[in-house]
């Protein structure tokens, strides 16, 4: 074949192919969420100069522990439901139902008319091909755990529990595979017992797809689906470990990268960075004492390694919540305690 046919073939590939990119076709971000819109594409920063950056953001949410962070591709916004907010006047938690919305550096209190219990320590992603945001259990605050699944969409919860819901949990790992076409949720805790089930959602329905290969009981593992890696990535998890799993049609198989993180991580954040190439890794509380809190995961070859930025974000007590955020063409991360237990409510982009 003559160049010239080659180039004509590649240019009537393209033709085909973008406009369904950035029309909501089948390549295009509505089924691909990472992908982000065009123009905050051309106007993303090279991996080699993306760094961390706190923002000054028009208003914030309390001070909140426990909240479920993820980005709703449908609607153009990440969203923050629930956790348990300090009240320093009282110096007491609450648990809340409340739901923010956050875009081009602002956040907003969010009035649906229905809107789930309230929990914490619920897990949250955006399911793509079903095209809302799906929420599911959490922690009663009371010692009890939930078993009930809600979805967003257009700023409005609607509860569609059925009964072949997952057993009650909190603390499980959640992230969408838009290569599989389904939600993928994995381990938990339940009366202090680490679960080691997984389960898919997808069409409104809950399938169990456990197997005795996998990577075992754990609560708040990250995850999150990594192109590269060709499926969800999961790392550690509070069970003093610090393996990396991949799960893709659903068997999981252990990967062994060339590098590993330097010490376990528990309560741990993780998002595909689409921009990098790469899955974001933030540590949680406990991380502390260690002297850097954030790593990258290149799948070919696998490798785990430092992040190089100037400023990071402090490592904290609590849990940090991260999402991709597509509106905005950054990984974004809340937190809300630093090292010493002080009370902050702060967000950072990774851009």
């Amino acid at each position: 074949m003559s160049r010239w046919a080659v180039a004509y073939a590649v240019c009537a590939l393209l033709v085909l192919v973008l406009p369904s990119v950035f029309s909501g076709g089948p390549f295009s971000a509505r089924t691909f969420p990472f992908l982000g819109n065009s123009a905050a594409a051309r106007d993303a920063v090279p991996l080699a100069t993306a760094v961390w950056k706190e923002m000054n953001t028009t208003g914030r949410p309390p001070i909140t522990e426990g909240g479920a962070l993820t980005y709703d591709a449908k609607d153009g916004y990440s969203i923050l439901f629930g956790g348990k907010h300090f009240s320093p006047n009282h110096n007491v938690w609450h648990l809340t139902n409340d739901t923010w919305k956050y875009v081009a550096r602002k956040w907003t209190f969010l009035r649906p008319t229905v809107s789930p219990p309230a929990r914490d320590y619920s897990m949250i992603t955006f399911d793509a091909k079903d095209g809302y945001v799906v929420l599911y259990g959490g922690a009663t605050g009371s010692g009890g755990v939930l078993r009930d699944t809600w979805m967003f969409a257009a700023g409005n919860w609607t509860n569609i529990t059925n009964a072949a819901s997952p057993p009650p949990r909190a603390n499980s790992s959640f992230a969408y595979d838009p290569s599989d076409h389904y939600s993928v949720l994995y381990g938990g805790v339940v009366g202090g017992r680490p679960m080691n089930e997984t389960w898919t959602f997808s069409g409104g329905n809950w399938t169990n797809v456990t197997t005795s290969l996998g990577p075992g009981p754990r609560t708040t593992a990250g995850l999150t689906f990594d192109p590269k890696v060709g499926g969800v990535l999961l790392y550690g998890g509070c069970t003093g470990t610090k393996d990396t799993w991949k799960f893709k049609a659903g068997v999981w198989k252990q990967i062994f990268p060339k590098n590993r993180t330097s010490y376990p991580m528990c309560d741990d954040a993780m998002a595909y960075d689409p921009n990098a190439s790469l899955a974001i890794l933030f540590g949680g509380p406990y991380s502390l004492g260690h002297p850097r809190p954030d790593w990258k995961f290149a799948g070919v070859p696998p490798k785990w390694s430092t992040i190089s930025s100037p400023v990071t974000p402090p490592l904290r007590v609590i849990p940090p919540k991260m999402t991709w955020d597509a509106a905005d063409f950054c990984v974004l991360l809340t937190d809300w305690a630093d090292q010493s237990g002080n009370e902050v409510s702060t967000t950072w982009q990774f851009q």
